[in-house]
C-alpha cells in the first residue's frame, strides 16, 4: 500500500476540484495539507472567483495543474498563476470531471474540504491509520495510555476546523517521538499510527 492521498474540495457537497499527493497519506502530512488549504480559503479575497480561491488554496500546498487543466481553465476565462512544482511529489490539481476522476483512482486515502464550512473531513483517511488495541504490542500501551500523545480536546474527525487541525498536527508529530509512534484523540478509544 502506498501513501497516496486525494483531497476533494466541495461546495454544497459537490466536488469542484481534486488534488492528488503521492506521499500525502501519512497522518501528519494529510493534516498539514488540510490545514494549509483551510488557512488559505479563510483569507480569500471576496472579489475572487471560487475557482481561483480553490486553486490558490490547493496551490498553497505545492500542488499544480497539468497542462490539460491549464488549457481547460483558460478556455473558461480563468487566468490562474501557474505554480511550477519543485518535484513530482508536490501534487496535482484537477477541476475537470475527467481530471478529478483520474486523480481519485490512484489514491489510497481520501479527505474532503468543505469551502462553505471551512472544515476538513479526515475520518476515512485517519481510520486507515487506526491501530487495534487488541494487538498484543498495543495492549501494554493501554496501561500507559495517559502518557501517549493526546489532543487537548475532543474533535469530530469528520468535521475538523482549522484549530482542530493545528492540535491534531501537533499531536501526530509528537507521536513520532513515542516508541510505538501512536497518538490518540481525546474522547476516542482508538489509537492512530503516525510514522515518520
Amino acid at each position: 500500500m502506498g501513501e497516496r492521498l486525494t483531497v476533494a474540495v466541495t461546495i454544497n457537497d459537490e466536488v469542484i476540484a481534486n488534488a492528488y499527493y503521492s506521499w500525502g497519506g501519512v497522518p501528519s502530512d494529510m493534516i498539514q495539507i488540510a490545514q494549509n488549504v483551510l488557512e488559505t480559503l479563510k483569507v480569500r479575497n471576496s472579489e475572487q472567483s471560487i475557482i481561483s480561491c480553490v486553486y490558490d488554496a490547493l496551490a498553497s500546498t505545492g500542488a499544480s495543474l497539468s497542462p490539460e487543466e491549464v488549457v481547460m481553465l483558460r478556455a473558461k476565462g480563468y487566468d490562474l498563476q501557474e505554480i511550477v512544482p519543485i518535484n513530482k511529489y508536490d501534487g496535482y490539481i484537477a477541476f475537470s470531471e475527467e481530471g478529478r476522476q483520474m486523480l481519485d483512482r490512484g489514491a489510497d486515502y481520501h479527505a474532503t474540504i468543505s469551502v462553505e464550512n471551512l472544515t476538513a473531513n479526515l475520518f476515512q483517511a485517519l481510520k486507515s491509520w487506526q491501530r487495534s488495541t487488541k494487538n498484543e504490542d498495543l495492549t501494554d500501551l493501554l496501561t500507559y495510555q495517559d502518557l501517549l500523545p493526546t489532543t487537548d480536546f475532543e474533535m469530530n474527525l469528520s468535521c475538523l476546523s482549522e484549530q482542530d487541525l493545528i492540535e491534531l498536527y501537533k499531536v501526530s508529530v509528537n507521536a513520532r517521538n513515542h516508541p510505538e509512534s501512536v497518538f490518540q484523540v481525546k474522547g476516542r478509544e482508538e489509537l492512530f499510527y503516525s510514522p515518520f
